[in-house]
């Protein structure tokens, strides 16, 4: 599902469809996907026979095929730069922003998560939602394996 909120989406494309973390050595595949170079080297060693891409399955030579992406390294660095840590301030009330709002998929503080915007809405604290974002991740790399 594609993110709605700008920095969201950014954030998204930034990320790698393997650890599920920012790209690290991003490198392309001819077929288009990327992928961190140390999760390609990992997913191509656990493989013997089949080399094929994480995320369309197409069959690849991926020996000639790894491709350093500069400009998504790039990207991926501006994405570093932007994001905002928990602990950083709301703008607006200068309260630690230490609440995720699942429903509109922001970070609030303590008088944010009380305003009618975000009163009625699902918030978890954002340590948590990060790690159930990273387990879910991980649920639907493993549900896709075998499908070829």
């Amino acid at each position: 599902m594609a993110a709605a909120d700008p920095r969201a989406r950014l954030q998204e494309d930034s990320t790698c469809s393997i650890c599920r973390e920012l790209y690290t050595d991003p490198v392309t595949l001819d077929c288009g996907h990327s992928f961190c170079l140390s999760c390609l080297t990992r997913f191509k060693a656990s493989r013997d026979l089949e080399k094929w891409c994480p995320e369309c399955r197409e069959r690849l030579d991926m020996e000639k095929e790894l491709k350093p992406n500069k400009r998504l390294a790039n990207m991926v660095e501006t994405v570093k730069g932007m994001q905002i840590a928990p602990g950083s301030l709301c703008e607006e009330h200068g309260e630690k922003l230490q609440l995720f709002c699942e429903t509109d998929g922001a970070l609030l503080c303590v008088v944010c998560r009380e305003s009618r915007a975000h009163r009625e809405h699902r918030v978890t604290p954002v340590n948590e939602a990060e790690q159930e974002y990273k387990v879910r991740g991980l649920e639907s790399e493993y549900s896709t394996e075998g499908h070829e």
